[in-house]
């Protein structure tokens, strides 16, 4: 060997060396990117699901304090002192409560003294003021407070509201959350987390009381913290094992009060009993109501993405070094063979040179043909490809083993290919009579001066035998199935024909290019209307939550159904869809939403809904000329009805009294109990004179209405007109003075205000 190829070669060998580093370390910045996105986006909804179930949970307390405690018969046992009948007039709401979530519902007088738990009736009489900050809080400013703070037993979600008897002050009720509650709305509204809560130990040192510390333990994740041991002991949690570099770190971030998260596989230990997955962990500093962090909020969520781009980072660093090595071989080849031709003094035309060392060492089945289709030249691989040797091979024709040429269109099939290259499926028969499937890379080139086609041929057989595997597997899946490139369905299952109708794929294309054209645009469901016009839907939806990937569609009897929708990359530019059908489970949801919306008794909207809904209805209701008409109802001597007969004929009125405003008001008017006996009414109106001419309508049918036990009762009703951008509630207050004012000239009767 010459020293100048010796040379060549080393240096060769340091390039690569080179090249190969410089590949590795930019594949590692780019993951590392990657994986720091996907890390953001997952803190910033972690941010949003703990504030999210926070506020619900703050206007479920909101709610249930007007509709439960803020009730007259309340205030005057609370006014009376009279522990025992406060608690029996509230034992049975406190048992619903429960099932809510509730953990306590408990009163103090204006000092802070404890009046009544009913987790606990017998303990009372003792003062709270050194441990229960939202306690002194709300009876010193008497307004509510909401937070979280540490109690003598655990931590809660506190909603403390100040008690007004008129102008009296009596004291104050707290309606808490246990910190489990937060956690497991969270665990059940949003799938694949796992949650827990960790306390400052020296917090914790101070404020809970030793006979229930045994109920804690340092935290796994910081010894400087504690968390609850019932949450050490969930599977999940049992199985990690944190090396001692994340500890630390945990440790640093935590001491700086910091919201940070981070990538945590687990399950590569063979040992381990944990599904192979990534775990995004989230710590969220949680101020209490003093606005001290001395809590996280630790989330733990299961990210296939964070799997995918592991294994992209290994397959990327795999396949390109394999590239570069196989460069690196390629390019040695050509020096040696370079080297081997200059010893031997041979001539080679240059063109000819190419494609036979080309041909030499490609693995793809390489061969050349004249116009006429017999081959001009192959190499070894096609040869073994169809079973010839070398020799035999170059004596075929392209209808000798292209199983779709025939004699007479060869030259025109040729002289196409020679026009425009091209990559094509075909099937090519073996010396055996067997049949491969291969896919075909053809183009044309000169040699000599001459045209040929060269044709590259890749066995693909067992790749479209897996191909059909995956059609077969997915014709047996109990779910919608398809395989799509976004814009046009290549393949559905049976599955999605006995939904739709279709008879087939040629069937369905005739009317509709994407199934996305079958979504229904309804506000609960993803559909185009979402997605701007030159946005992928596919890309738009897996950025939804999973809770949000949820489409609407018509079976082809029209009935409407509901799917929860899965995506996974196939190919390039394929993904495979799959629509799980939980039509029920929505109906479900719904009927749960109507209920959060209704007042229990009577049926009527409730306040819930009045604050969800009060800017679409004066929307609606404000159009053409026409007003929004809000009128405030009081039954008349109500507590002498309760007084009287009871409260059970009592209730038996407000319903009555709702099912009358139902049945004679008009279809679009809404009826919302405000409280107790009190109801406002919303209705389209055109002046003044209309508004009075409905409620006198109202107000006399209620009248003329008959009622069991009591017999008839009246009401008395003030009524205003809204003002284009006032705040609804003064006109709500223009309604209640007007109702005042109805009853100081004798009840029963309408007056505008």
């Amino acid at each position: 060997m010459e020293k100048k190829d010796l040379l060549n070669r080393i240096f060769l060998i340091i390039v690569f060396v080179i090249f190969e580093l410089v590949l590795l370390y930019e594949i590692q910045i780019f993951y590392d990117g990657e994986t720091n996105r996907v890390l953001d986006q997952n803190l910033k909804k972690v941010e949003t699901q703990y504030k999210t179930i926070n506020k619900s949970l703050n206007n479920l307390a909101d709610s249930t304090f007007i509709g439960f405690i803020d009730r007259p018969e309340i205030k005057e046992a609370f006014k009376q002192r009279d522990r025992k009948k406060l608690y029996n007039l509230l034992n049975e709401t406190y048992m619903y409560l429960t099932s809510l979530g509730f953990r306590q519902v408990h009163f103090h007088l204006p000092d802070n003294t404890s009046f009544l738990r009913m987790h606990k009736p017998e303990k009372y009489g003792d003062n709270l003021s050194s441990f229960r900050y939202t306690v002194e809080y709300v009876n010193r400013y008497k307004k509510s407070i909401h937070g979280l703070e540490t109690g003598r037993v655990l931590p809660g979600m506190r909603n403390v509201y100040p008690i007004f008897f008129g102008e009296e002050y009596l004291g104050s009720v707290e309606m808490s959350f246990g910190i489990d509650k937060v956690e497991n709305e969270i665990e059940k509204v949003y799938t694949n987390i796992y949650t827990h809560f960790l306390i400052k130990k020296d917090k914790f040192n101070k404020t809970v009381f030793d006979e229930y510390k045994i109920y804690y333990k340092d935290s796994f994740e910081n010894n400087q913290y504690v968390q609850l041991k019932r949450v050490v002991n969930k599977v999940f949690f049992k199985d990690i094992d944190f090396e001692k570099e994340f500890v630390d770190d945990i440790k640093r971030k935590m001491d700086e009060k910091e919201i940070f998260n981070f990538d945590l596989p687990l399950g590569h230990s063979p040992k381990s009993k944990i599904e192979h997955k990534h775990y995004v962990v989230s710590f969220l500093p949680i101020s209490n109501v003093k606005s001290d962090n001395t809590m996280y909020f630790v989330f733990y969520e299961s990210n296939n993405i964070l799997k995918v781009i592991e294994e992209h980072r290994l397959n990327k660093k795999i396949i390109f070094s394999m590239l570069l090595i196989g460069m690196f071989l390629f390019i040695f080849q050509l020096m040696r063979n370079r080297e081997i031709t200059l010893r031997a003094k041979k001539h080679i035309e240059k063109e000819k040179a190419k494609y036979k060392d080309l041909m030499s060492i490609a693995s793809d089945g390489i061969h050349i043909l004249d116009i006429h289709g017999n081959i001009y030249e192959a190499n070894k691989s096609f040869a073994k490809m169809l079973g010839y040797s070398c020799s035999e091979i170059k004596s075929l024709n392209v209808r000798d083993f292209d199983y779709k040429f025939s004699g007479k269109e060869i030259p025109e099939r040729i002289n196409a290919l020679l026009d425009t290259s091209q990559v094509f499926n075909t099937l090519h028969i073996k010396k055996d009579k067997t049949i491969l499937e291969v896919q075909i890379s053809a183009k044309k080139v000169e040699i000599d001066g001459d045209i040929y086609l060269y044709a590259s041929s890749r066995d693909i057989t067992k790749e479209r035998n897996e191909y059909r595997k995956l059609e077969k597997f997915i014709e047996l899946q109990d779910n919608i199935v398809i395989i799509t490139n976004s814009k046009q369905l290549t393949f559905a299952n049976k599955k999605f024909f006995e939904f739709s109708g279709f008879k087939s794929l040629e069937d369905f294309n005739k009317k509709f290019e994407c199934i996305c054209d079958l979504f229904v645009e309804n506000d609960r469901f993803f559909h185009l209307g979402k997605v701007e016009q030159k946005e992928d839907w596919i890309k738009n939806i897996e950025s939804l939550p999973h809770s949000k990937r949820v489409v609407g569609m018509l079976m082809y009897d029209y009935n409407l159904h509901a799917f929860a929708v899965t995506v996974n990359k196939f190919e390039e530019d394929l993904y495979i869809l799959s629509f799980t059908d939980i039509t029920q489970t929505m109906l479900n949801h719904i009927e749960l939403e109507d209920k959060t919306i209704h007042d229990k008794l009577t049926n009527a909207y409730n306040r819930e809904y009045f604050e969800q809904n009060i800017p679409d209805i004066i929307k609606s209701f404000i159009s053409d000329g026409f007003s929004l008409g809000v009128a405030f109802l009081d039954i008349d001597h109500f507590k002498r009805v309760n007084d009287t007969f009871g409260h059970d004929v009592g209730d038996d009125v407000l319903i009555h009294f709702v099912k009358t405003i139902q049945k004679y008001s008009r279809e679009n008017d809404i009826l919302i109990r405000w409280g107790g006996e009190e109801f406002i009414l919303f209705l389209r109106v055109n002046s003044n004179e209309g508004l009075k001419k409905a409620l006198e309508h109202l107000r006399r049918v209620i009248e003329l209405e008959k009622i069991p036990v009591v017999g008839k009762i009246t009401c008395s009703i003030g009524a205003s007109i809204y003002k284009e951008d006032e705040n609804i509630y003064q006109t709500i207050k223009r309604a209640d003075e007007a109702v005042y004012v109805a009853k100081n000239k004798g009840r029963n009767a309408v007056e505008i205000n």
